[in-house]
């Protein structure tokens, strides 16, 4: 009677499995209605069996779907800016959210290895949030693994994704310092991120080198003073506390102060 149960049990989990699979996989479809429709049905089935998360067909689909997500957004940033029509309502980060935060999930509470986990930490540094939000101080826990994306997100042209590549930038240093990272920094991946958070001092973009300021300072970067020493007196950036001005100034006190 146990062996039966057993049975009838492991074939319900897998017709669950089945059903949690061909859901997820029409959250990366190519019509975004469906993808909602898909992601309002695939909600309650992963809060009554948040095991699916284990299986492997659902794991490529989610990742398949921030990355479907990821190029949307793209795509409506570059038709905003060029004076075109958005490509969706204001509501799609509720669905965005959804999506950034199964595939988070996955990263959390599975143990991905090989070409899954590279697909699955780069849409990830490559998604939209906020820089100081839990979800992006959590994925700079990841350390080393991260880093090639976070130079890749630095140089993208959408200057949200430079902001968050330099937030991140500033929060593996301090995840560093405060030794909570999974695999530690080498010494050239340290001056790699240092670098790059200098370059981002001149961007054409005030909003970028306000966070880039942030970044060298959370970096330590005492090269960065005399560079900030020039923003606090020249930049155009002059007017309020939150200006570049006055984040170059503050930032050339703590460097100051750290040495």
């Amino acid at each position: 009677m146990t062996t039966s149960l057993a049975v009838v049990a492991f074939a319900a989990l897998m017709a669950l499995q089945g059903s949690a699979a061909e859901l997820a996989a029409r959250l990366s479809g190519p019509d975004l209605v469906t993808r909602v429709q898909a992601a309002n049905r695939f909600e309650p089935l992963l809060k009554d069996q948040p095991e699916v998360l284990g299986d492997r067909a659902v794991q490529d689909s989610l990742i398949a779907a921030l990355e479907t997500e990821n190029a949307l957004i793209v795509k409506n940033w570059n038709a905003v800016t060029t004076g075109q029509k958005p490509l969706f309502e204001e509501g799609y980060g509720e669905h965005y959210s959804r999506i950034l935060g199964w595939a988070n999930r996955i990263r959390a509470e599975s143990d991905l290895t090989g070409g899954r986990r590279v697909r699955l930490l780069r849409a990830l540094v490559l998604a939209s949030y906020n820089g100081d939000s839990p979800f992006a101080k959590d994925l700079a826990s990841e350390g080393e693994d991260i880093v090639p994306y976070v130079l890749e997100v630095v140089r993208s042209p959408i200057g949200p994704n430079r902001w968050n590549g330099l937030d991140l930038i500033g929060l593996l240093f301090a995840r560093a310092d405060a030794r909570t990272l999974k695999r530690p920094l080498t010494a050239n991946t340290r001056e790699l991120l240092r670098s790059n958070a200098r370059e981002g001092l001149q961007d054409p973009a005030p909003d970028v080198r306000r966070h880039a300021v942030q970044a060298v300072v959370q970096a330590n970067d005492t090269a960065a003073i005399p560079l900030l020493r020039y923003m606090a007196e020249k930049d155009v950036d002059a007017k309020g506390k939150w200006s570049v001005r006055a984040l170059a100034a503050e930032g050339v006190t703590r460097l100051q102060q750290s040495r």
